[in-house]
This record gives C-alpha cells, sequence and structure tokens, in this order.
C-alpha cells in the first residue's frame, strides 16, 4: 500500500493595522487597560493538498480517514482577526478526511467569549471481515433464504456461497458550543453544550444454550451534554452554582437474529437488549477563600446527582413454547441519587511549614425497586426459580492530612494521616 500527499499550495497573509513607526508616535501615557492589551490585527495560513491511497487499508485510515483506494483532497487553515474590541480565531485540519476538525472562537475581552468545535474521528477496526447474516429493520440480522442449519458450523453446506463482506467500523462525530458573559467585574454566567453521536458496526456475540454467533451488529449512540452555571468572583474567593445534564439516547433497542445452528423448537430468533436510554442531571455548588492568616486556602464543592432510566423490557424469551409467566413490571424504573462532598484547606503559617488537610464523602443511593424475575436458560428451558436484582448502595468517606517542613536545603520532613471508611448495602 502507498501513501502520497503533494502541497498544491500555501497562502499566508498577516496585516498589522498599526504600523510600528506610527505606534512610536502615540502617547500611551494616559491609557487605562482594565484588562491585557493587544494589538489589533489579522492573518492566517492556508494550505490545499492532495492525498493518494493504492489500497483499502484499515491499519492507515484507523483515526486517519484514509481507509479507501483513490484521492483524497484536503484543506487546512489557521488564523485570527482581532480589534480593539474584539477577537476571533480559527483553526481548520483535515478538513477533506472523515477526521476533520474545526475551531472558532473569539471574545471581547471583559465581557463575553464563545466558542464552536467540531471533531470527528473514523474507527477502522476490520475491513476485510465477512459474514452471512444481512441486515432487516430495527438493526436485526437475518440468514440468507437457502441457508441449511446444523449442530454445528461444519454442517453449514451454505456458508461459503453466502459470504458477504461486512467492515467493521464506526465514525464519532462531536459537536460544541458555548460560551461566557460577564454580567460585571465580578459575576458572570456561561452555558456550554456537547453532542456526541457515534454509529457503524461492531462484533457482537450472542448465544443460545449450547453454540454462539459472531454478530455483525449496528449501532447508532447519541449523547447530548448541557451546563448552566453562574459565578462569583472576588480578589479574596469566588462561588459558582451549575446544573449538568446527560441525555443518552440508542437507536436500537433490540438486537435480533435468526439462529444459523439447530437447536431446541421455538429457539430461532434470540434476542438481547441494547444499551438503554439514560439521563443524568446534577447540582453542583462550589467555593474557595482565602484568608491572610496562615495565608490560608479554604475550597469546598458539594453536588447532587441524578441518573434515571426507565427503557422497556424486552420479554423473558422469544421462544413461543416457553411460558415463564409475565414480567413483573414494564421496566426497570432505575433511580440512583448521588451526593459528593469535598472540603480541603491548604496553610502556611511559617515559611518552611505547609499544612494541609480535606474529607470527601461520596453516596450512591440506588433506588432501582426490587423484584423477582423468572430465569430462562438460553431460549432452551425454564431454568424452575426466580432471582431477585440487586441495587448496590454505597457511602464512602475520606479524611487525610499532611505536613511538610522544608528543614534544609536539600532535606524535606513530611508527616501525615489517611482514614477511608466504605460501607455497601443492597
Amino acid at each position: 500500500m502507498t501513501c502520497l500527499r503533494t502541497t498544491l499550495f500555501s497562502l499566508c497573509a498577516l496585516a498589522v493595522a498599526v504600523s510600528a513607526g506610527a505606534a512610536e508616535n502615540v502617547d500611551t501615557s494616559a491609557w487605562v487597560c482594565e484588562y491585557c492589551p493587544f494589538e489589533a490585527q489579522s492573518g492566517g495560513s492556508y494550505a490545499l493538498g492532495a492525498t493518494t491511497v493504492s489500497d483499502d487499508t484499515a491499519m492507515i485510515g484507523n483515526a486517519t480517514g484514509y481507509d479507501e483506494e483513490g484521492v483524497y483532497a484536503n484543506l487546512d487553515a489557521r488564523g485570527r482577526r482581532a480589534t480593539d474590541r474584539y477577537r476571533v480565531r480559527w483553526n481548520i485540519e483535515d478538513l477533506g478526511l472523515d477526521s476533520r476538525v474545526v475551531n472558532v472562537d473569539g471574545s471581547q475581552p471583559g465581557r463575553f467569549d464563545y466558542h464552536l468545535d467540531w471533531e470527528e474521528l473514523p474507527y477502522r477496526q476490520f475491513i476485510t471481515t465477512s459474514t452471512v447474516f444481512s441486515g432487516v429493520a430495527d438493526g436485526g440480522l437475518a440468514l440468507p433464504p437457502d441457508w441449511v442449519r446444523a449442530p454445528t458450523t461444519a454442517g453449514f453446506s451454505a456458508l461459503d456461497a453466502n459470504l458477504v463482506r461486512r467492515p467493521i467500523e464506526s465514525d464519532r462525530r462531536t459537536f460544541g458550543l458555548g460560551g461566557r458573559y460577564r454580567l460585571s467585574s465580578a459575576l458572570s454566567v456561561a452555558a456550554d453544550y456537547r453532542q456526541r453521536n457515534n454509529e457503524g458496526t461492531r462484533i457482537a456475540g450472542g448465544s443460545t444454550f449450547n453454540n454462539a454467533s459472531l454478530l455483525p451488529a449496528d449501532f447508532d449512540h447519541r449523547t447530548d451534554e448541557l451546563e448552566l452555571s453562574i459565578r462569583y468572583g472576588s480578589d479574596s474567593g469566588f462561588l459558582s452554582a451549575s446544573w449538568f445534564l446527560s441525555d443518552f439516547d440508542n437507536a436500537f433497542e433490540t438486537l435480533q437474529w435468526e439462529q444459523p445452528f439447530s437447536g431446541a423448537a421455538g429457539a430461532g430468533f434470540p434476542a438481547l437488549a441494547r444499551a438503554p436510554d439514560n439521563r443524568f442531571q446534577q447540582l453542583r455548588i462550589a467555593g474557595g477563600y482565602s484568608l491572610p492568616a496562615w495565608r490560608t486556602v479554604l475550597t469546598m464543592s458539594a453536588a447532587l446527582g441524578r441518573i434515571e432510566q426507565d427503557e422497556p423490557f424486552l420479554d423473558y424469551t422469544t421462544n413461543p413454547t416457553l411460558d415463564p409467566g409475565a414480567l413483573p413490571r414494564p421496566d426497570l424504573g432505575g433511580e440512583v441519587d448521588t451526593r459528593n462532598v469535598v472540603l480541603s484547606v491548604n496553610a502556611r503559617p511559617l515559611r518552611k511549614l505547609r499544612l494541609r488537610g480535606s474529607y470527601r464523602y461520596d453516596e450512591r443511593d440506588n433506588n432501582t425497586p426490587v423484584e423477582l424475575y423468572s430465569r430462562v436458560v438460553g431460549d432452551t428451558f425454564l431454568g424452575g426459580e426466580e432471582e431477585a436484582n440487586s441495587p448496590f448502595s454505597h457511602k464512602r468517606r475520606k479524611v487525610e492530612g499532611s505536613a511538610d517542613w522544608d528543614a534544609h536545603r536539600v532535606l524535606r520532613l513530611s508527616t501525615g494521616f489517611e482514614y477511608r471508611e466504605h460501607d455497601r448495602t443492597l
């Protein structure tokens, strides 16, 4: 495999609004600048190129986008534009490839700032893999019409004639948008949004009682994250509050496949549940304060969160010859509350003495309902007993402290302690 990249041209431009000669004639003695001064200027560099790839390859194409034979056009750009009031910068990498990156950020110093991001990452694991399964609606997998079932793979007489190429690959795309606005010299608000999409095909294991298949499972995940915050800061400390949301959505709820092996009656179409849709929310307060006594700094943070999951259950089995009874509830009703507290203190009572102490508390309270569920073994027979789900909860505490004394230029004496406590309950 040969990879050749050729740069067609490169263009650089830089324009300075205020020349050095003119700046020498400006009287700056009366200037008042609350924030960092900067020169008003604009400029950028741009590069257009092309790359040729001689053969299809997963190794070279993984994370780069050069996975298929052919010619790839590409564009890179980097630049900025600034005036006395506004600034904007941009960065573009590999625009013509599946590994492209675009970043834009700007600001009015002392008033607001913003950012816009777009990133793509190709994952090419295997491009020479083959399968007998073909995709159907809702992510299901079907066998060829002339398929002949057998107890083992040695009896698959229609295997070779029905193998089709199915690359194992995926693409991840991330979009971000956010900014901050300063209401006053001490008070500001901020918002950040991020969306991640990941879709492609991976290898999944599907099993029944006495055999298993490697399945080309299509997937399509999307995660949306949003954070809103407000912050007050002064010379001696700060206080902030924020709300965070993470929402996960899976386009495929079930993986169902046609069983290629001969087996128990009615067990011809097994099914597996995919990762369920879920949501996480968290409220957080953080702060810090500097005391002149002993040059002490106090910091704290406290957070309350909740995880929820109520995706409908699949049936116990797809085998119509089995009757395990009705499910005890239509969905898990999953609900987990989290609580986190962190306190810390750092002090320097003497020039050579430093003291540190901290306290951390983490709690996970799983309020998911406990029910008895019937057991079905590999869609083949009933287990004959019921089993309850186990919603684990825990509490963790950690207290630690330390002291350092610089006894000499090359000698430091240290001591400390640590206490941990961990409680876990069902």
